[in-house]
This record gives C-alpha cells, structure tokens and sequence, in this order.
C-alpha cells in the first residue's frame, strides 16, 4: 500500500503558525511587565524577573537539535500549543491570588520554554513543508502574521483588559 503525501496550501497554515508563534513571546516580553506594573510589581522586581523570561528565548539553538530528533516537528508544534493553552489559563487563573506573583513568573517560564521550542518546530516545520521559492515568497507573510500578534499581545489584549477592568470595577 503505498502513502500519498499529503500537500496543504500554505495559506492555510502559516498565518495561523506565526501568529501562535507571535502572541506568546509578546505576552511574556512585554504584556506581562504592563501587567505587573499595573499589580503593583516594583520596577527592579519587574525588570530582573521578565528579562530572566527571555533566556530561553536566547538559548533556543542549544535545544534546537534535541527538538529535531525527539518526535516530529508537527508534534512539536501541537504539544507546545496544548502546554501554552493550559499555562495561559493557569496564569489567569493565578492573577487574584495572593501568590499571584510567584505563580505566573513560573508559567510564564513555562510559556517562555513552551514557546521558544514552538519557535524551533515551527521553523523547522516551515523549512521542511516548503521548497526555496515558496519559503522566499512567505517571508513577508510570515513576518506579517508574526508582526500582527505582537500588535495584538501589546495593543489588543490590554485595550481589552482595561475595558473589562474599567466596566467591572476589578483592581
């Protein structure tokens, strides 16, 4: 019985791919330091803690060839888009708390490790599903798409937080 390799348009999943590639690394880079800044979070706290969350950011290539021989890189990609669904609702979950501080600096290192090997897969994934010239030709597209989740983490969502802060009356 022989396989088919199965093609999909690449419309169909790049701007979707570097999206969720996007929204992360701008929500630990930048959103979170609003966040903290609006919880009370002393700048010196704020500052160590957020650029301590870029370095697995910085160190992917150390990782990169444990993510290329350890499953496929289509798992890769579901896997570390399950973890960062349940470590961004852990962490809305953890905002009231008490603790809330400690609590989401550990998810967001859990979304920073998640997303940053997202990044590695999701490349990879790009790399391998396209030859030279349709990599060439979504360049743009996908730093497009990469550019439109950063708006979105650093103007959208917290455009939204304050309006559901200011109608709800919550801290």
């Amino acid at each position: 019985m022989s396989h088919k390799k199965v093609s999909r348009n690449p419309w169909s999943w790049i701007p979707t791919l570097y999206l969720y590639e996007g929204i992360p690394y701008s929500i630990v880079m930048t959103t979170s330091g609003l966040i903290y800044k609006t919880m009370g979070i002393s700048v010196a706290a704020l500052a160590f803690w957020t650029s301590l969350l870029y370095l697995p950011w910085a160190i992917k290539p150390l990782w990169s060839p444990y993510v290329e021989v350890v499953s496929t890189k289509r798992n890769w990609i579901i896997i570390t888009q399950l973890i960062l669904g349940v470590a961004f609702i852990i962490t809305g979950i953890a905002m009231p708390l008490a603790l809330f501080f400690p609590v989401t600096i550990a998810m967001f290192a859990i979304i920073a490790i998640s997303s940053a090997s997202h990044d590695i897969a999701a490349d990879g994934f790009y790399m391998h599903a396209l030859d030279q010239h349709k990599q060439a030709f979504f360049v743009g597209i996908r730093s497009t798409f990469f550019r439109i989740a950063m708006l979105t983490a650093m103007g959208l969502i917290p455009l939204v937080a304050g309006l559901v802060q200011e109608k709800t009356g919550l801290d």
